[in-house]
């Protein structure tokens, strides 16, 4: 599943993701309610690092920017 390959692999607010220059309203919405339950599940398990990425796809599901989520989450750099 390519939700769960974002938050494993380490792609939540790559660098690389930038570059792609899409509009994040189009794809917020993406995980369905298994996922979400799924990811709620796999935070409380993590240690904060991974649990800050679960939180930024949760984020960006909810229609969130990059740029918003780094300041929510406070990421170095925003």
């Amino acid at each position: 599943m390519i939700n769960n390959y974002l938050c494993i692999n380490n792609l939540v607010l790559s660098p690389f993701m930038s570059e792609l220059d899409i509009s994040l309203q189009l794809i917020s919405g993406f995980l369905s309610s298994d996922e979400i339950k799924t990811l709620k599940s796999l935070h409380r398990s993590s240690n904060r690092k991974q649990a800050d990425k679960i939180n930024a796809i949760l984020l960006l599901d909810q229609g969130y920017e990059y740029s918003e989520i780094t300041k929510i989450l406070l990421i170095a750099g925003s």
